[in-house]
């Protein structure tokens, strides 16, 4: 997240909290999907001096055992400590007792976090769990940008989780431009922009087409890649950023 977003994220909430094994967590991989080495200073600035002072030594070791027991989740992972952190925070922080109830929330853009923890957070009336496109809305519905810039926001996230599909899409492309039959050739171009839009359930759905089989009985790469696609969350994630950039013109401000 650009440097300028985290002042943002001052402005809009009270207070900012970060647990832990989250910032452990962004430490490990800081550098992760790096394509300029020069900005691994500008990061590190960042992260030092602008993040790190969000980390909380909140004591959630009971709270810990709460989430575990509740939702059956048992990876000590940030999610989990972040989940711990925010029902802490909804029962203790602030000058009255449960003052904070609902007015907690999770940021997070792991769908699967969501799914493991979204009926936890209903129950314990502790806020909402939102991602990254919904607080660049907030920056937006508060005037710290524009319009234009949450749209950008949308676009360069859609573009790095297209990265992480980038091999799958590099070999979809290769087998296409060696296919002498035009069927096949127009059935792989199908499968891209399928691809380019994040459209995982049609991706889905033309596994059983007899042209698909014919062409993973030759390619054994691309079919593991395109299995390996289907079993994570990249096509979802850019089907639902497109669908959110698309709707942006609906979000209404006065």
């Amino acid at each position: 997240m650009d440097e300028k977003y985290i002042g943002y994220l001052e402005s809009v909430f009270q207070n900012v909290f970060i647990s832990p094994k989250v910032f452990d967590e962004i430490n490990e991989n800081k550098y992760k999907n790096l394509s300029d080495e020069n900005a691994i200073s500008d990061i590190d600035t960042i992260i030092y001096s602008k993040i790190h002072k969000f980390v909380t030594n909140e004591d959630t070791e009971e709270c810990c055992e709460i989430v575990k027991n509740a939702t059956g989740y048992f990876k000590k992972n940030g999610e989990f400590y972040s989940v711990a952190l925010a029902l802490c925070l909804s029962r203790m922080e602030g000058n009255d007792f449960n003052e904070k109830i609902l007015k907690v929330h999770f940021v997070t853009d792991d769908d699967g976090a969501k799914e493991d923890f979204s009926y936890f957070f209903k129950i314990s009336q502790i806020g909402q769990i939102l991602d990254s496109i919904d607080i660049v809305t907030l920056f937006y519905l508060k005037g710290h940008i524009a319009k234009k810039e949450l749209s950008d926001f949308c676009i360069s996230l859609k573009s790095l989780y297209n990265r992480k599909m980038a091999i799958l899409v590099r070999e979809t492309e290769r087998i296409r431009g060696r296919q002498e039959e035009s069927i096949l050739r127009h059935f792989l171009s199908e499968i891209l922009e399928l691809l380019n839009t994040g459209e995982t359930e049609e991706l889905k759905k033309i596994k059983t087409h007899r042209n698909f089989t014919r062409v993973k009985r030759k390619e054994k790469k691309f079919n593991k890649l395109f299995e390996e696609f289907l079993k994570s969350d990249i096509g979802q994630k850019i089907e639902q950023i497109e669908k959110r950039r698309k709707n942006i013109e609906y979000i209404w401000k006065i």
